[in-house]
């Protein structure tokens, strides 16, 4: 397929036999905001986390990303159409979006607990059109 010339149809035909599935588990979750406390480096070569580098005085007294977890999870839930609540998987693009205004945010200097409270991961889907997104897709799944 791929002499032929015709890209879409590679890509059409991979793209159905190697499926990337979003996150299906708060373990998957857990996972990728570890990836920002502990798995990740900024600027490169630098050995400073992304959390380090942009809440250095949060992530020196013990605060990680990974702990809020449960919360965000929760989020993520709540803010998905119940008819698919069956079947959770959340698009890495969303959590990104989420993670990356939270960083944001701690890097301006704004409280922790403030930015990491159920209600601020909740206002940071919303503005990341997490719903209409989830909405959307399970109207056409």
């Amino acid at each position: 397929m791929a002499n032929t010339g015709n890209a879409h149809v590679a890509a059409r035909f991979m793209a159905a036999h190697a499926r990337f599935h979003g996150l299906r588990a708060e373990s998957e979750l857990e996972y990728v905001l570890n990836g920002y406390d502990i798995d990740s480096e900024w600027p490169a070569q630098s050995n400073v986390t992304f959390l380090q580098y942009f809440a250095p005085n949060a992530f020196a007294s013990g605060q990680r990303l990974a702990d809020c977890t449960k919360l965000l999870w929760q989020a993520l839930v709540e803010l998905s159409p119940k008819s698919n609540r069956r079947n959770l998987e959340f698009p890495m693009q969303h959590i990104a979006k989420v993670v990356e205004g939270t960083l944001f945010r701690l890097a301006r200097g704004e409280d922790w607990d403030d930015v990491t409270s159920y209600e601020s991961w909740l206002n940071g889907l919303a503005k990341a059109n997490f719903s209409d997104h989830m909405r959307i897709i399970s109207a056409t799944g």
